[in-house]
């Protein structure tokens, strides 16, 4: 690649003008690049340039249609140039200064919401999380029979569990070993600060006594001065190390808590995203928003009444959806898990009435054997193994419910 500062600002004025809108001339830039460099085969811009310049040619077609008074199709063409940006070239934050324009020019346009989506999730990929959220829920808002709404505010609770997992990376040794720096780092500016103070005090006495004549007694003050700053560093040095720690547990603690709590925030905020998803007229989103919403209850925000609402929300709603599948699977072990075996072996009973050739019919079937013994109902249990021997026959827990049948038989029945 040619190294000389005229050939990389050749290419940096082509990628400049592109910036600017400018297709034309950042395509003759890229034309001047390759005449000035084209022979030189190891210079690997070279095939860049040559397919930037097609991608240049379409982007100043489109711009034609944008800037011809009375196109019917402009929004559309303005829409293709941000696409074009962001796809072709992998210019993000061009992208989102074209389709900018199409939701502020062409706001009624059926491709406005479209632009606004691109622009929240553009955001998204560069990590702009506050920026990708404004411009997310300004398509709900702006667009609230948008299909697109559900789509952006699932974005946005996706975003929140995101920021919530990112704080539980954050491992309580990290904690410590932060609460620990601030600690010692305390500790050493008090230490510090109390031996300047004290030595302070003793220039300035021994300053004095020279002052007046008495160079005998400023040459005991020094003696003095250096016995007691000894005296102070032993003690001291043992004290604040004390302190700070001390300090490393106050502040280990502090910081946990306060993590904790913005965790909290952060899945709240998650959940009242995907309940307005969930709530947008004909939303294809509205099932994954229910069921997040209630796996962050019941996983996160330990509310298990309110994840059970949902869970039983999403069943009535979407029933033989997959959405709806995991929802029954999760409200039959729910009911396991709460030592309600009864309720379980409905769940899970009802599990296989509706979804039958589901992965996780087996797991279903075996349950109900399980929780049957739970409740020391024998002759239920055999039959539900049984039952699991011959429908699920190449299933992976076949040889545990013939141990189990023979147990029964031997000892319980």
């Amino acid at each position: 690649m040619p190294s000389s500062w005229i050939a990389r600002a050749k290419w940096a004025i082509a990628e400049c003008t592109i910036n600017l809108s400018r297709w034309r001339e950042a395509r003759s830039a890229y034309e001047s690049y390759l005449a000035a460099y084209g022979a030189d085969k190891k210079d690997a811009k070279i095939a860049e340039a040559t397919r930037r310049i097609g991608i240049l040619k379409d982007l100043a077609r489109y711009q034609a249609l944008v800037d011809e008074k009375g196109q019917r199709k402009a929004f559309d063409a303005q829409h293709q140039i941000g696409e074009i940006v962001l796809t072709k070239l992998s210019n993000p934050v061009k992208a989102i200064i074209e389709y900018r324009k199409v939701a502020a020019n062409w706001a009624k346009s059926h491709l406005a919401d479209d632009a606004m989506y691109k622009i929240g999730t553009t955001y998204l990929s560069m990590g702009e999380i506050k920026k990708a959220r404004e411009a997310l829920l300004a398509v709900a808002e702006k667009y609230p029979n948008s299909p697109l709404a559900d789509d952006a505010l699932y974005q946005v609770g996706q975003s929140y569990e995101e920021e919530a997992r990112k704080l539980v990376a954050v491992t309580r040794a990290k904690t410590v070993q932060k609460a620990q720096e601030v600690a010692q780092k305390g500790a050493y500016q008090r230490f510090q600060a109390g031996r300047r103070e004290q030595r302070d005090l003793n220039i300035d006495r021994i300053a004095k006594l020279r002052k007046g004549g008495k160079g005998k007694e400023a040459e005991l003050e020094v003696a003095r001065g250096a016995a007691a700053q000894s005296q102070y560093n032993l003690p001291n040095v043992g004290l604040f190390a004390q302190q700070a720690e001390q300090e490393v547990e106050a502040l280990t603690a502090k910081q946990l808590a306060d993590r904790q709590d913005k965790m909290n925030a952060a899945l709240r905020r998650a959940v009242g995203a995907y309940q307005r998803a969930s709530q947008v007229a004909a939303a294809d989103k509205a099932g994954d928003s229910l069921l997040r919403m209630a796996v962050i209850y019941a996983e996160n925000l330990k509310d298990a009444d309110e994840a059970m609402k949902t869970y039983l929300e999403i069943v009535r709603q979407f029933s033989g959806t997959a959405v709806a599948e995991d929802a029954s699977w999760r409200i039959a072990q729910y009911h396991e898990k709460q030592g309600k075996y009864a309720q379980a072996i409905d769940g899970y009973k009802a599990f296989l009435r509706n979804y039958r050739r589901s992965a996780k019919a087996g797991g279903a079937q075996f349950a109900i054997a399980e929780n049957y013994e739970h409740l020391g109902k024998w002759v239920d249990a055999m039959d539900a193994y049984t039952n699991y021997v011959n429908n699920f026959a190449s299933g992976p827990l076949v040889q545990k419910a013939k141990e189990q049948i023979n147990w029964i038989k031997t000892y319980r029945l």
